[in-house]
């Protein structure tokens, strides 16, 4: 059972509902579960050297609570995949994935050049007298970063129209699995939420979570339907 018999969570890893798919809207990391008064959170936990050196103004600690919007999320997935709803929806990600092949080559392109000013600038801070361990971690962090994204963008398909065929097809038991989400916890409702392709981008500041929808084949990988809650 993924709840004790009075209704509060156990204490397990395994039981955070937004494991891998909830990032932080300051520095675009991954959120970390996290166990707070007896029910879970997600956070983020950010040095303030890393931030000064990345020019980032971001808290020591960003935390959520799962409660505060996990009920949304699920609302707002009942919206999209319901049946009279799923005709639109589609046709909303057909004309996003337009030219996915050369939407994700930007995006990589752009990330590429964030870890090379990075990079940069972690240099500058290592001349300056910087820490040498903890400034060569946060190079090589950086430099196996580029890397991986180096794979990707070398990845990435040819480029072609996705239709609206495809994504149909690809969202052919999405209404079952928000079905089983809304009856799921803990550890189901992180299994569904991830073969759906959900993602969550927390903006503290705003106090507004951005929601997308990121089917995995590589010929729909790019295609999304976002959604604010």
């Amino acid at each position: 059972m993924s709840r004790r018999a009075n209704g509060e969570y156990s204490q397990r890893p395994h039981l955070y509902a937004f494991r891998g798919i909830l990032f932080c809207g300051y520095c675009q990391r991954r959120m970390q579960g996290n166990w707070n008064n007896k029910q879970p959170y997600s956070r983020c936990l950010f040095p303030r050297e890393y931030a000064l050196v990345n020019q980032l103004d971001h808290p020591k600690v960003v935390y959520l609570r799962e409660a505060e919007i996990i009920s949304e999320v699920d609302g707002w997935l009942a919206e999209v995949f319901r049946p009279e709803s799923l005709e639109r929806t589609i046709a909303a990600m057909a004309e996003q994935a337009r030219d996915p092949g050369e939407a994700a080559r930007v995006d990589l392109r752009k990330r590429l050049a964030q870890c090379d000013r990075k990079i940069n600038r972690y240099r500058a801070a290592l001349d300056a007298g910087g820490d040498p361990v903890e400034v060569s971690g946060w190079i090589n962090e950086a430099k196996g970063e580029r890397a991986r994204l180096e794979g990707e963008l070398r990845a990435v398909p040819a480029v072609r129209q996705v239709t609206e065929k495809e994504i149909g097809g690809m969202l052919e038991h999405a209404g079952d699995l928000v079905e089983m989400i809304n009856a799921a916890d803990g550890q189901d409702k992180a299994d569904l939420y991830a073969q759906l392709g959900l993602t969550l981008t927390y903006y503290p500041e705003k106090q507004y979570v951005e929601a997308r929808i990121e089917p995995e084949p590589p010929h729909v990988r790019a295609v999304c339907v976002r959604g604010g809650t």
